[in-house]
């Protein structure tokens, strides 16, 4: 019995590392998508306000 726990407990170890090593590339790519979101999203929000400002000044002009 005692052999038996120490086989599945292997078992277990190795399932989860296998886990593991399946997990870390698909973590890092959800990562590297986040932050080019995020980067490309901070700055199109900076040229929509550049934009907006222009467009301001326009009228404020006339």
């Amino acid at each position: 019995t005692e052999q038996s726990g120490e086989t599945g407990h292997i078992s277990e170890v190795t399932s989860s590392s296998s886990i593991v090593s399946k997990l870390i590339p698909v973590v890092s790519i959800f990562a590297a998508i986040s932050i080019f979101l995020g980067i490309s999203y901070k700055y199109s929000l900076f040229g929509f306000r550049k934009r907006v400002q222009k467009h301001l000044r326009k009228i404020l002009k006339k």
